[in-house]
């Protein structure tokens, strides 16, 4: 848990969310993770070039990760998901894709 404006501590919370997105989103195609606080929220946004993955059936892995994000920060989260729309002049994805043959 982050102490109130303590850099260090908002470090390691957003490595453990990047940790844990990826984590459970695996094959989701997901290139970034742009993390924005405020005093009692924060904000994640993930581009994916696979939201359906991400968002799951009726929303419920976004719930999901709203209450892991929560666990990890102790503070609301909201979470948006940006659709790549080129994922073929997506750098990170052409890695992904070439590692993965």
């Amino acid at each position: 848990m982050a102490e109130k404006f303590s850099y260090r501590g908002f470090v390691k919370d957003d490595y453990q969310i990047r940790k844990e997105i990826m984590k459970v989103n695996q094959d989701a195609g997901i290139t970034k993770i742009e993390i924005e606080r405020s005093t009692n929220e924060i904000s994640v946004k993930i581009f994916t070039s696979r939201p359906g993955i991400v968002i799951g059936r009726g929303g419920q892995r976004i719930d999901e990760l709203k209450k892991l994000i929560s666990n990890i920060t102790k503070n609301k989260a909201q979470l948006n998901i940006e659709e790549i729309r080129n994922p073929d002049l997506d750098a990170t994805l052409l890695q992904i894709q070439l590692l993965s043959k």
